[in-house]
Protein backbone atom coordinates (compact mmCIF):
# COMPACT_ATOMS: atom_id res chain seq x y z
CA UNK A 1 0.00 0.00 0.00
CA UNK A 2 0.96 3.40 -0.40
CA UNK A 3 0.01 7.01 -0.79
CA UNK A 4 -1.82 6.49 -3.52
CA UNK A 5 -4.12 4.23 -1.82
CA UNK A 6 -4.89 5.94 0.71
CA UNK A 7 -5.52 9.36 -1.80
CA UNK A 8 -8.19 7.54 -4.08
CA UNK A 9 -9.70 5.53 -1.02
CA UNK A 10 -8.97 2.66 -1.55
CA UNK A 11 -6.98 2.05 2.04
CA UNK A 12 -8.09 3.70 5.17
CA UNK A 13 -5.31 6.44 6.61
CA UNK A 14 -4.69 5.98 9.86
CA UNK A 15 -1.78 7.53 12.29
CA UNK A 16 -0.85 9.75 15.22
CA UNK A 17 0.78 12.96 14.85
CA UNK A 18 4.65 12.99 16.49
CA UNK A 19 4.28 16.45 17.67
CA UNK A 20 1.89 19.08 19.30
CA UNK A 21 0.77 21.85 16.78
CA UNK A 22 0.58 25.10 18.56
CA UNK A 23 -1.84 27.60 18.08
CA UNK A 24 0.56 30.39 17.72
CA UNK A 25 4.09 31.36 18.53
CA UNK A 26 2.61 33.06 21.79
CA UNK A 27 2.13 30.28 23.26
CA UNK A 28 5.90 29.40 23.24
CA UNK A 29 6.97 27.41 25.25
CA UNK A 30 4.18 24.93 25.83
CA UNK A 31 4.08 22.14 28.43
CA UNK A 32 1.37 19.40 29.12
CA UNK A 33 0.21 20.35 32.22
CA UNK A 34 0.61 24.14 32.18
CA UNK A 35 -2.80 26.28 32.66
CA UNK A 36 -2.16 27.97 29.33
CA UNK A 37 -2.00 24.40 27.57
CA UNK A 38 -4.30 24.59 24.43
CA UNK A 39 -2.74 23.23 21.76
CA UNK A 40 -4.41 23.17 18.02
CA UNK A 41 -3.59 19.34 17.94
CA UNK A 42 -2.10 17.34 21.14
CA UNK A 43 0.88 14.86 20.43
CA UNK A 44 -0.01 11.62 19.52
CA UNK A 45 -4.22 12.83 18.24
CA UNK A 46 -5.12 10.52 15.34
CA UNK A 47 -5.62 11.92 12.00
Amino acid sequence: MGITDCLFGDHDFLGTLPVTWYRSADQLPLNAGDANYDPLFPVRIWV
